[in-house]
């Protein structure tokens, strides 16, 4: 008897208010971001050498399918906005975006375990030192952090 209908698809973007804007908005400062380091790596990519191509091949990959993946998705919800939501690109829009960090979280994966891997082979093959002393903290500003305490001459 009190059914409640729902607005539609033309006006889910009035209804969205904020959140849609602020979401917009950051998407356009993802797809700059992502474009300035696809720039990078196509300029890294150029210097490797051909054997280094191929043994980089899953990383190579991956740092291809990310750019795509933002663009792709890029274009989708541009597509979303101007075709009034349409159902088939909402559920690319999503799909993509699960796509997406799957891909991110396979990249940094897989970088940590390169890390992890070399922190443990660097720990085996490194000679420890024989003459050992306490720990010190120097970090990079302590000569600038004396200098602002030095006592003048008079003092």
């Amino acid at each position: 008897k009190d059914v409640v209908m729902a607005p539609d698809r033309n006006l889910w973007i009035d209804e969205l208010g904020m959140i849609y804007k602020v979401h917009r908005s950051f998407s356009w400062i993802l797809l700059l971001t992502t474009l300035g380091f696809s720039y990078r790596f196509i300029g890294y990519f150029k210097r490797l050498e051909t054997h280094e191509r191929a043994e980089n091949k899953v990383f190579i990959t991956l740092a291809m399918a990310i750019p795509l993946g933002v663009f792709s998705q890029t274009l989708v919800g541009v597509g979303l906005q101007w075709l009034h939501m349409p159902g088939l690109l909402q559920v690319l829009h999503l799909i993509g975006v699960a796509l997406l960090l799957s891909v991110l979280f396979i990249y940094i994966g897989m970088v940590h375990l390169i890390l992890c891997a070399f922190g443990i082979y660097r720990m085996t093959v490194r000679p420890t030192v024989d003459d050992k002393k306490p720990y010190l903290v120097l970090p990079r500003t302590s000569l600038v952090f004396l200098k602002m305490f030095k006592k003048n001459k008079g003092d």
